[in-house]
């Protein structure tokens, strides 16, 4: 039986050839631009006000971190550290960082060494449980509801997520 894996994706022009593999699969086609630009203008309204945000990103969220640092970077932010497990199949992003964001760090929750770890002065918001325990000053989004939004519409309340707790200061 053929089919296509939905995943859960945060580059909005991934989500966007994502579906149009899944509406293939379906021999159909649908249009997705109303919330394609829901969720750009959702990304660029956040930018526009806070381009200057250092992200921490952990994998105690509904993201992969590493796919969710690349499209982080692709919008123009900084991703400073992320907090996840190195696996085979992360490997294609983490090139993708290297050649976006050399200079992010990647660390692991499992790492004896994150005892000492010493929180990077830069970091102003989280995404992710554990990244807020390692930075507990900056603005979080903990991103572990049970029912989460998916695409264009994850994507969407993500950044309005991330746009509220900048305003507010501090977060979930």
């Amino acid at each position: 039986m053929p089919g296509v894996e939905l995943t859960r994706l945060y580059d909005i022009e991934k989500i966007r050839r994502q579906y149009a593999i899944f509406a293939n699969a379906l021999g159909m086609t649908f249009d997705d631009g109303a919330y394609f630009e829901e969720a750009k203008e959702a990304v660029g309204l956040f930018t526009a006000m806070h381009g200057d945000t250092v992200f921490a990103v952990g994998e105690m969220a509904n993201a992969d971190p590493f796919e969710l640092s690349v499209a982080l970077c692709r919008y123009g932010l900084r991703v400073a550290e992320i907090y996840g497990t190195v696996t085979p199949e992360r490997f294609v992003y983490i090139r993708q960082l290297a050649r976006l964001s050399p200079e992010t760090k990647i660390m692991s929750n499992l790492s004896p060494s994150m005892l000492y770890y010493e929180p990077d002065a830069a970091v102003t918001a989280t995404i992710g449980k554990d990244a807020a325990y390692y930075h507990p000053d900056a603005a979080r989004v903990l991103w572990t509801e049970e029912r989460q939004p998916f695409g264009y519409a994850g994507v969407t309340k993500l950044f309005r997520s991330l746009q509220k707790v900048m305003e507010k200061g501090k977060g979930e």
